[in-house]
């Protein structure tokens, strides 16, 4: 965008995620209401419409046609945002309620036969002994045996390779022949609005105690009675507001380096080459680390994404100082945090808030409201600045997290963990 509008492309990117950032309070109980498939088929769109525009030549008049397009899409990436973490934790919930148990079988050695003898059974001295039963097995769905984190990652992944080819696309084609890159990203945006309304119904979450009719009925009945009530609810929670901290770090860090990092860079033939290597870390990072977080700890293993961004910022100074090819170490770290960190946190807030679509909207409120806010500041305060705003935010966020798995050890030890997974 910046490109295609170099006097108000920031500008028009700081307002969606302004408005991405305020819609967030009431995309997630439309999305409890629609359903998050219908929420994604809304939300996708205006990106549709939004390059379909591009394409007729409507934005050569005014500005404010830019902006007043960006305002649409910032509603379509809060109910997009939502609504995905909504439907994978559907997913999860499904596939683990379906999974079958393991059954552990007993093999009863067979007795050897001589050949042109009647088999005859075997006397009772030589029978084996009764094994013991084998352990019960594990119920179809145990909710701390999720594989949230690994379902976001795979999500995330393809996320970083469409990334990595937008990113090819557009490079080769905004400066030769923009009506061509126009075209394309319209026809891609409109197989994605295709593909979101073919995507399989599941049904939602069930509470405790409760079948799948009996939640959709309750569900119906407590939209009709609030909107904003279930948001601000969750707000308040002890988890949710200590999660503010790690959320507004990421809407920081995502600006800086979307905004910040790419003119710092000197040799103008890294810029691209550095791009795909922050996709292909971004794809690795997410599978690696969501599959990781689902083995030995989501909490634990998203701290380190935090090691990986004080890592980032330092190999961004010294590609200032020094030499631009450390900007490649940079972009590799940063790829990892770009990815990692919503993969894990996704599947934080399905285990902690059972999959409610409130919940991952509450992960985009303040989070895209800061990285609108950097996007704008990045007009006015140098890049230094702004880098040390974000690694004093990746400290807090460590110690936010840490405080997170303290509580969450003291409820494993007053026998009422809020899951089996580890935290």
């Amino acid at each position: 965008m910046t490109r295609l509008f170099p006097d108000s492309g920031y500008w028009a990117l700081g307002i969606v995620y302004f408005v991405f950032g305020f819609f967030s309070v009431f995309s997630g109980p439309f999305i409890s209401f629609a359903g998050p498939r219908i929420s994604m088929v809304i939300g996708s769109i205006p990106y549709f419409l939004f390059i379909g525009a591009l394409l007729i030549g409507t934005f050569n008049g005014p500005v404010w046609l830019v902006y007043f397009m960006s305002v649409l899409i910032g509603i379509g990436a809060s109910l997009l945002w939502g609504a995905q973490g909504a439907y994978l934790a559907r997913v999860d919930h499904l596939s683990s309620r379906e999974r079958p148990a393991v059954v552990e079988l007993v093999e009863v050695p067979l007795r050897k036969q001589t050949p042109g003898q009647p088999e005859t059974p075997p006397p009772s001295s030589s029978l084996p002994s009764p094994s013991p039963p084998p352990p019960p097995a594990k119920p179809a769905h145990s909710p701390g045996h999720t594989n949230m984190g690994l379902l976001t990652g795979i999500v995330l992944t393809m996320d970083g390779c469409s990334s990595i080819v937008g990113f090819l696309i557009t490079f080769f084609l905004v400066d030769s022949n923009l009506t061509i890159l126009l075209a394309v990203l319209t026809g891609l945006a409109f197989i994605g609005l295709v593909a979101f309304s073919l995507l399989r119904y599941i049904p939602p979450i069930p509470k405790e105690g409760e079948s799948p009719g009996e939640t959709k009925q309750e569900k119906a009945r407590c939209d009709l009675k609030g909107i904003l009530v279930p948001v601000f609810k969750l707000m308040v929670d002890p988890d949710m507001l200590l999660f503010q901290v790690p959320f507004i770090f990421y809407g920081c860090c995502y600006s800086f380096l979307a905004g910040s990092v790419p003119p710092l860079i000197k040799t103008a033939s890294f810029a691209a080459p550095a791009m795909i290597v922050r996709g292909v870390a971004a794809m690795v990072s997410s599978v690696v680390l969501g599959r990781l977080g689902d083995k030995y700890g989501r909490i634990g293993t998203l701290m380190v994404t935090y090691i990986f961004a004080l890592l980032a910022l330092l190999f961004t100074l010294l590609g200032v100082l020094v030499a631009d090819w450390l900007f490649f170490l940079a972009y590799i770290f940063f790829g990892c945090v770009e990815s990692a960190q919503p993969t894990l946190i996704y599947a934080l807030l399905e285990q902690l808030f059972q999959g409610k679509a409130e919940a991952y909207s509450c992960w985009g409120i303040l989070r895209s409201l800061l990285c609108g806010a950097f996007f704008v500041m990045g007009d006015y305060i140098s890049p230094l600045a702004l880098g040390i705003v974000v690694a004093v935010l990746a400290l807090l966020s460590e110690v936010t997290l840490f405080v997170m798995w303290i509580r969450s050890r003291s409820r494993r030890k007053a026998s009422a963990p809020v899951s089996a997974t580890k935290l």
